[in-house]
């Protein structure tokens, strides 16, 4: 028998609350992962109130909320992009189309990301998370959760966990905020704390998130994130995204380091430092030719490989065992060593100093001035003094 306990609906275009009993199934026998609804949404964007008892809901094509109580609800979203809130009891909730945000809250949830970009968030107790068509983003906390993505770019965030976590990337398994197993999944971001974070064999994006992490990217060709801990590349080409007070270090592969603060090391490969407008740090090259690169800072800058230091505005990075230094599209002012170098200025009226050794200077477009100082010095340039060539 349907029950015919109202629940609260709010149609945005009425702006107002209009108590409504609980509606018909939906048309053509539809169903919310096989079982009858309770309660169907209109076309509108609706608020609709669960009741004490177990519901099964079908939200409609609207932007629609859904707040869950005490029973054991299954709710399925609609086309739009929908909040859906479970409860206190074991809730099922799919996501249907649209970008959509799910909350389990209490009890031992199962939620299912729907076509879209979603949210899902299980809270405490032991939740099941499964991505959908989408990229999704699932938030875990505390609990044993198992998290698995769907066919879209899905992440696993710990950014909301209140204890520290330890991943084996490889088996998928996390602890720390509880025990979870995280499969088909492509990015984690860690918490805010100290985390440990080892890669796989394959091609990982790892994030250590706020706290004194240390991440190992192990094999494959990774994309690790640091902030304040350290991230440790493998035998793969890696790529390091290295902000604030993080210490990035490069393995055998050929790496690239994105500086927006910390230190990057290089390893044995032939390593790329590439500095950001707003960026900064300190970049050592390590072994083999490495390059250092500004061309994405917005305006020119004054760097020296002999100096060791590179400025623009009030921003500064600190250089050694670089051997190429590529400038901006603006005025730039670049000097080697007493070693070979080879300096390119790209864009703008560029003046490079080659110093000692025998050097490649290479102005680019606009007027530029290449002193090769002593050695046998090459210089592409519209000037050329103490150049041989």
């Amino acid at each position: 028998m349907r029950r015919t306990l109202a629940a609260l609906v709010l149609v945005a275009p009425a702006c107002a609350l209009v108590p409504t009993l609980t509606a018909p199934a939906a048309a053509g026998g539809e169903t919310c992962l096989g079982q009858t609804p309770t309660i169907t949404g209109t076309d509108d964007d609706d608020v609709i109130n669960g009741t004490l008892l177990p519901d099964v809901v079908i939200l409609g094509a609207g932007d629609d909320k859904f707040y869950g109580k005490d029973g054991n609800d299954v709710v399925c979203g609609g086309a739009g992009n929908d909040r859906i809130f479970g409860g206190p009891g074991d809730d099922r909730i799919d996501g249907g189309k649209g970008k959509d945000k799910l909350y389990g809250y209490l009890g031992d949830d199962e939620l299912r990301g729907g076509g879209g970009d979603d949210i899902l968030r299980g809270e405490a107790d032991n939740d099941t998370l499964r991505g959908g068509g989408g990229r999704d983003v699932a938030l875990e906390s505390a609990g044993d959760d198992l998290v698995t993505g769907g066919p879209g770019k899905d992440a696993v965030s710990y950014a909301e966990a209140e204890a520290a976590v330890t991943v084996n990337w490889a088996t998928g398994v996390v602890d720390g905020a509880g025990h979870d197993t995280i499969g088909n999944t492509e990015r984690f971001v860690g918490s805010p704390f100290a985390d440990t974070v080892n890669g796989s064999d394959k091609t990982d994006d790892l994030d250590g998130g706020g706290g004194a992490d240390v991440v190992d990217g192990r094999g494959g060709d990774d994309l690790l994130r640091v902030s304040s801990g350290e991230a440790q590349g493998g035998p793969g080409n890696d790529i390091f995204i290295v902000r604030k007070t993080g210490v990035a270090v490069g393995g055998g592969g050929n790496d690239r380091f994105v500086m927006r603060g910390g230190t990057s090391r290089g390893g044995s490969g032939k390593d790329l430092f590439q500095v950001l407008t707003k960026g900064g740090g300190h970049a050592d090259g390590g072994k083999s030719a490495d390059i250092l690169t500004f061309e994405k800072v917005k305006r020119g800058v004054k760097a020296s490989l002999r100096g060791g230091k590179a400025t623009w505005g009030d921003r500064v990075v600190t250089i050694a065992s670089v051997e190429v230094m590529k400038g901006t599209r603006k005025a730039d002012v670049l000097e080697g060593t007493n070693n070979g170098d080879f300096l390119n200025g790209l864009g703008g009226n560029d003046r490079l100093k080659g110093l000692g050794g025998n050097d490649l200077l290479l102005g680019g477009k606009g007027f530029d001035v290449g002193d090769g100082g002593a050695g046998g010095d090459v210089c592409v340039t519209e000037s050329k003094p103490r150049c041989e060539a």
